[in-house]
């Protein structure tokens, strides 16, 4: 035998080098979703208390009187108003369970000749 036949495929270290190029590539994907999924429920948290504060105010802007009031939400959020001097009004949204910020909005009650409708 004057010469060895080369060998075909890959040695160890070439796979195992792939698999952990492999691995690495799988856990960032696996992590992204994790966080893309967190963001989704946040963002629908969200979503639903800008709906809750709205819809108070919306209430607000077209009743003959406005009194402050609150009341819970689930979840542990608290929505409150309060009327202020000339048919202005603030709606505030605290989110006592969760880590995202209040969301505060003012408003003039429809009797105000400054609301354009």
């Amino acid at each position: 035998m004057t010469g060895a036949t080369p060998r075909r495929g890959f040695t160890l270290v070439e796979v195992l080098v792939a698999l952990v190029i492999l691995e690495i590539g799988v856990l960032g994907a696996m992590s992204l979703l994790a966080l893309a999924g967190r963001t989704m429920a946040r963002a629908e948290r969200l979503e639903n208390a800008v709906a809750a504060v709205e819809g108070v105010a919306d209430s607000l802007t077209l009743a003959a009187a406005i009194a402050d009031g609150s009341r819970s939400l689930p979840g542990g959020a608290t929505l409150e108003w309060r009327a202020a001097p000339g048919g202005a009004f603030s709606v505030r949204l605290d989110d006592a369970a969760g880590p995202g910020p209040s969301i505060t909005l003012l408003g003039r009650h429809a009797g105000d000749p400054s609301v354009a409708y």
